[in-house]
Parts: C-alpha cells; structure tokens; sequence
C-alpha cells in the first residue's frame, strides 16, 4: 500500500531518535522547567527536547547538553517567529490552515503507528526472526594458503624441489614469486571459495592444512606452487549482533502488515487525479505538461504575440 512505503522512512527516523534522545527526556524529569520567556509566553524544557527529537537519528547520536544552547537558539528563533504569525492572523489564513491539518495528520498517524509498531516488536518475535536467518545460513568456509607463482612450469617444478630438501615455503616465495604476495612470504590470508579464480580455489580448497602442490598449477597468471595454511567455517553473527538489523527489518514487516490490515478493515473509492473513477489498472495521474509562453524572433511579432496597442 503505498501509504506505508511514504510514512516508512519518518517512522523509523522517529523509532529510532527516540532511543537516542532518551537521556534528553532524563535531562527534563518530571520538573519540566523553563528554560526561556519570549515577551511574557514561557519556554519549557520539554520543547527543547522535541526539538531535538524532530532532527533525525544523525543529529540525536551528537549528545544533548553538548548542544543544548544551539537547540535552545533554534527554539527560540522558532517561537519568535511564531509569535509574530499569531500576531499577524496567520492561524486563519487559508494556507497555514491546510498545511496545519497535513501536518496535523503526519502526526497522528506517525504516534499511532510507532505506538502499533513498538506494542508487537517483542524480543520473542526478534528471537524468530533471529532463528529462521540463522537456519537460512549455509556454513561459509575460508582458506588461509600461501603461493609461490612464476612464469613457467619447469621454475615451478624447481621450487618444488627445493621445497622437498627442506627450504621453506615462505623463503622461497620471497625470492621466486611474481606476484605481489611474495613480500609476505606469498601468503594470501584467508579467502572465500568464490574470492579467487576457480582454479586456484579448486585446488586450495581440495588440500589438506599443510600440504602444499606437488605439481605446478596453471592459471592465467602463470604457475602456482600453493600451500594450504589453515582452514576455518564463518560462525553466523550472534543475535547480539544481528538485533539491531532484524528490529528494524521485523519492524517494516509489522508496518507492512498494519496498513494492510487498515486498508481490508475500511472502505476505501479511489479516483483518478482528474476526479474520474480509478479503472482496474488504480490510480492515475495526467501528465500535463503547462503551455509554454510563445515568444516571437527577434525583429518579429505573431499576432498572438502582438503587444497591446499603445495610447
């Protein structure tokens, strides 16, 4: 429903600057003081910290008292400005009484909506969702190996030997390799099966922890001698970890199905923008594009150009 998916990213911003701007509702307590009087009308503390609220998780992640006078600045210039519309009618004109009654609404609807939204979120439906990701996972497998790479098969077939009398792997790699490992003594750290080219990997991943090639192996890189250094499956992320990411993806599902909930439970007549009745393909929008003024050349006047006759 497309009424979820407009509201979706102000609901969630308002979720979670609400967890961050708790120790601002602490800073109020019950006392609630003022904080400033503009021409005799006070300020409360409580106004500071909606304020506050209202700016988004990036801002509310920067503490509050470290930016208090900044926000108190901002309300104050808010309630200035306000205090001269009041003055001036504008609580009656047409305009600020429509933009009143969107936002008016925006409001409603953001408070009963997180109110829904917290009141199903449990930790018991987390710790589902939380079960089913992790029987979804398939174990990951990583390999650590090392590899001297040269230019043909028959230095590949030397440094094999020279593996075989007892040099060892990383020296060899230092003062045979090619590639940029060589430094490291031609150790790739760990690497997923699909991270390197699949006949490397068919090879590094068929090896035994400490046994390296007996026979060069080609690629298009050239030759590899490899030696398989460790080996390690990839534990799936505690719910710790993963809480954060399903609250919210648990919370857009919950969304999802509250508003679909609203729209079975209602009448709802949809009509095109023209005020036609919407068809079975839904709603829709004309696309009218406005007339553009039509200016004559230089030198030159149409006679639906023609300027009014002068006096």
């Amino acid at each position: 429903m497309k009424i979820g998916a407009i509201t979706l990213a102000t609901i969630l911003t308002f979720a979670a600057t609400q967890a961050f701007s708790q120790n601002a509702n602490d800073a109020v307590e019950a006392s609630n003081p003022i904080v400033a009087i503009l021409n005799g009308e006070p300020v409360l503390a409580s106004e500071v910290v909606e304020f506050y609220e209202s700016l988004g998780p990036d801002v509310a992640q920067v503490a509050f008292q470290s930016i208090y006078p900044q926000l108190l600045e901002s309300t104050v210039s808010r309630k200035l400005v306000n205090q001269m519309g009041r003055s001036q009618g504008l609580l009656e004109d047409e305009e600020a009484i429509r933009k009143i009654q969107f936002w008016t609404e925006r409001v409603i609807e953001e408070i009963i909506v997180n109110r829904w939204v917290e009141s199903n979120l449990t930790d018991d439906l987390i710790q589902v969702a939380y079960e089913a990701m992790i029987a979804d996972i398939t174990i990951v497998e990583e390999v650590r190996a090392s590899h001297i790479l040269v230019e043909t098969q028959e230095e590949g077939y030397e440094a094999i030997v020279r593996i075989e009398n007892g040099e060892l792997f990383a020296d060899l790699a230092r003062e045979l390799s090619t590639g940029p490992s060589g430094a490291e003594g031609g150790d790739l750290d760990f690497f997923k099966y699909e991270d390197v080219i699949p006949e490397f990997s068919d090879i590094a991943f068929s090896l035994p922890v400490g046994e390296y090639t007996t026979e060069p192996v080609e690629t298009q890189f050239g030759w590899h001698i490899i030696l398989v250094t460790d080996r390690r499956s990839l534990d799936p992320p505690s719910y710790e970890e993963s809480y954060d990411s399903l609250r919210q993806q648990e919370g857009m599902r919950l969304l999802g199905e509250f508003y679909e909930s609203l729209k079975g439970s209602n009448q709802i007549i949809l009509f095109n923008f023209d005020g036609t009745p919407a068809g079975e393909e839904g709603p829709i929008a004309p696309v009218v594009a406005p007339a553009a003024p039509v200016v004559a050349p230089a030198g030159e006047e149409s006679a639906g150009n023609a300027p009014p006759p002068r006096p």
